[in-house]
Order: C-alpha cells, then sequence, then structure tokens
C-alpha cells in the first residue's frame, strides 16, 4: 500500500494559481461539474483498490479531474497555492475514503465503533496515535511509529471490535485510518492560508 505522493500529484498541485486571500468554501473541491467528470470519480469510488490506488488515480484520469475543479475552485475563490494544495489533498483524501469504505467493509465498521460506540478517552487515544502514525501532511516525510504501549492499545481495540480479525482487515483499518487522518488536517489547514 503506498501513502506517498507522486510527482504527478505534486506537479498538478503546484500548477494551481498562487493568490494571498483567506481560503474559504472547501465545499467547492468536491463537487465536480459535468457528468463524464463525476462518472469517472463515481467508476473510481466503485473500482477502489487498496493495492493499486495510486496508479488507479493516473490512469482513470482522476487526478486530472480533480486537479481541474480545484483550479476552478481557486479561480472562484481566490485561493492561495497553499489553499490550493490543501483543498486537492483534501479532494483526493476524501474520494481515497469514499472508495476504502466501499471497498473495506469491516474496516469502516470498526472506525464507526471506534467514533461512536467506545468512550471518548479510549477514541481520543486512539486517534491521537493514528495522527503520530499518519505523520504531517505539510511535512511529506515518514510516519513516526508510537511507542510499545500505543501499540498494545492498538491491537487490544481491534481485537475488542473485531474479535480473530484478520491482518489484511487491521491493514485495510490502517489505511482508512491514514485517509482520514489526511483529509481532516487538509481541511484543519485549508483555512490558514
Amino acid at each position: 500500500m503506498k501513502f506517498g505522493l507522486s510527482a504527478a500529484l505534486t506537479a498538478c498541485i503546484f500548477a494551481l494559481p498562487a493568490t494571498a486571500h483567506a481560503a474559504e468554501n472547501l465545499d467547492c473541491a468536491i463537487v465536480v461539474s459535468g457528468d463524464a467528470e463525476a462518472a469517472k470519480l463515481d467508476r473510481y469510488v466503485e473500482e477502489f483498490s487498496s493495492e493499486t490506488f495510486d496508479e488507479d488515480l493516473m490512469s482513470q484520469g482522476v487526478m486530472e479531474v480533480l486537479a481541474g475543479q480545484i483550479e476552478a475552485c481557486a479561480a472562484e475563490n481566490s485561493w492561495s497555492e497553499q489553499a490550493s494544495e490543501m483543498a486537492f489533498l483534501y479532494s483526493m483524501s476524501l474520494l481515497n475514503e469514499r472508495g476504502m469504505r466501499q471497498s473495506a467493509p469491516i474496516a469502516a465498521d470498526i472506525l464507526r465503533q471506534i467514533d461512536n460506540d467506545i468512550p471518548a478517552s479510549e477514541r481520543d487515544r486512539f486517534w491521537a496515535i493514528a495522527q503520530t502514525i499518519a505523520g504531517d501532511i505539510t511535512e511529506l516525510g515518514e510516519a513516526v511509529m508510537p511507542d510499545d504501549d500505543d501499540i498494545v492499545f492498538l491491537g487490544e481495540i481491534l481485537e475488542r471490535l473485531d474479535p480473530g480479525g484478520s491482518e489484511s482487515t487491521d491493514e485495510d483499518v490502517g489505511a482508512l485510518m491514514t485517509m482520514i487522518i489526511l483529509k481532516r488536517q487538509a481541511k484543519d489547514l485549508f483555512a490558514n492560508f
């Protein structure tokens, strides 16, 4: 599974217009105009594979659709280059999250249970550990592994919510968790630019 930014993604981001203005209207980034463009995104979500999504983003024309939408939104809303980058990462992470939830329903249900069914202190600790693992999108560096106590805690949560679960499901939970964290980070940072 890959979570790095490809050279093409980076090129798309830096091709966006730059202006100085507080960023607003992030919703614009996720509302694609045009039936053909929407169909490409829908097909990508329906056929999502955690093993090939990096390549699928390129081969199915998804990157071009997202970049075109962000470019239009940036012009319409006077987004800065940094806001455009965060909007692009937000829309890409949201799309990947939707695909992952559809292709890995057990992982999606585990994260739903974490958000809704476990005590708040455990939920908050889970997401804090997830944040550590995902890293900081502004750094685009390697993720930091949690300490042993945190790894045991994650294992206990997963075992409680998915008794006898598989390594594959654990990997799906990790991938979905990372997509959610990246989406949240991009959304939070978007408003700062």
